[in-house]
C-alpha cells in the first residue's frame, strides 16, 4: 500500500546525526551496487566497523571514544525501533481496511490535521517503549481514530498521553476494575474469593498476588488522578459492590480506543 508507507514514512524521527550515523550502519557500500546483497552481519559488528573507520577518518565522528559507540548504538537501535513502529500501524490500518465496507481514503488521511495529529503523538509515545503491551495500546489507538466512533481529538490526545504514562502493570488493574468476574473466569487457575462483604482489595489481592501492596496502591492512585476508575477500594461493601465494574465511563472509553478495532462498531 504505497500511499500508506508514503504517510507513515513521514513520522517524526530521532535527531539529524542519530539519523546519519544509523544510515551508515543500514546503507549499503558503494562497490556493492547491482550486487546481491552481502550477508547481514551482527549489530555489533556494524557498530565496530563503523566506529573504526571514523577512527580512521573516513566519516566525521565528534566527541569521546565512549560518546561516539553510544550515539551509533542509539542510532541503530531507534531507527530499527521506528522501522517497526510504522511497519506495525501499516500493519494494523490495512488490516482494519480488509474488515471495513468502504476502503480508506488514504490521500484524504494524509490531509487529515487531526489524524495526523493523533499519529503523530502516538509515535512519540511509541519511541520512549520497547513494551509490547504499549506499542499494541498505541498501534490500536490510530486504528481505532479511523472509525467513525473514534473519540474526538482532544480526547485521542489525552488517552495517548496518559498510555504514555502508563505501565503494563496499569492497564492489567484498569482492565480487572472492568469486569473483576469476567477475569476471574479467564483466569480459571486463580481461585475467585467467596465473600459476603468487604471491599475491592480482597478480590484484587487473589489476581495480583505478585504486587505488593505498595505497588498495587500507586497503580490504583494513578488510574484514580487519571479519571479511570474509582478510589474506593477498601470501602466496605456487599459482595455485588465488590464484583460491580468501578471502572468510570472514561476508563471504559480508554480501554475501548486501545483494544483491536471492530469496524462494527460504525454508527
Amino acid at each position: 500500500m504505497p500511499q500508506l508507507r508514503r504517510l507513515l514514512e513521514g513520522l517524526p524521527s530521532g535527531s539529524r546525526r542519530a539519523d546519519w550515523e544509523a544510515s551508515r550502519l543500514s546503507a549499503p557500500h558503494p562497490m556493492f551496487g547491482g550486487m546481491e546483497e552481502a550477508p547481514r552481519k551482527s549489530t555489533s559488528r556494524e557498530v565496530a566497523e563503523t566506529f573504526a573507520s571514523g577512527a580512521a577518518g573516513m566519516i566525521p565522528l565528534v566527541g569521546s571514544p565512549i560518546a561516539v559507540v553510544l550515539g551509533l548504538v542509539m542510532g541503530y537501535g531507534y531507527n530499527k525501533r521506528m522501522e517497526q513502529w510504522r511497519d506495525a500501524v501499516a500493519e494494523a490500518i490495512t488490516d482494519l481496511e480488509e474488515r471495513m465496507d468502504q476502503p480508506l481514503d488514504l490521500d484524504a488521511l494524509a490531509e487529515d490535521p487531526d489524524f495526523l495529529d493523533t499519529l503523530v503523538a502516538a509515535t512519540r509515545a511509541a519511541q520512549g517503549t520497547s513494551r509490547e503491551e504499549k506499542l499494541g495500546a498505541l498501534r490500536n489507538a490510530v486504528a481505532n481514530s479511523l472509525l467513525p466512533s473514534a473519540p474526538d481529538d482532544d480526547l485521542r490526545l489525552r488517552f495517548i498521553r496518559i498510555v504514555d504514562e502508563m505501565t503494563p502493570a496499569h492497564m492489567l488493574v484498569l482492565r480487572f476494575l472492568d469486569d473483576p468476574r469476567g477475569w476471574y473466569e479467564e483466569h480459571s487457575e486463580v481461585q475467585a474469593p467467596n465473600i459476603l462483604a468487604g471491599g475491592k482489595s480482597s478480590i484484587l489481592g487473589p489476581a495480583f498476588s505478585t504486587f505488593q501492596q505498595e505497588h498495587m496502591t500507586r497503580l490504583l492512585d494513578d488510574l484514580s488522578r487519571w479519571e479511570l476508575a474509582s478510589a474506593n477500594y477498601n470501602t466496605v461493601m456487599t459482595a455485588q459492590g465488590v464484583w460491580a465494574p468501578s471502572t468510570t465511563d472514561l476508563g471504559k472509553r480508554l480501554l475501548a480506543y486501545i483494544d483491536t478495532p471492530h469496524p462494527s462498531r460504525r454508527d
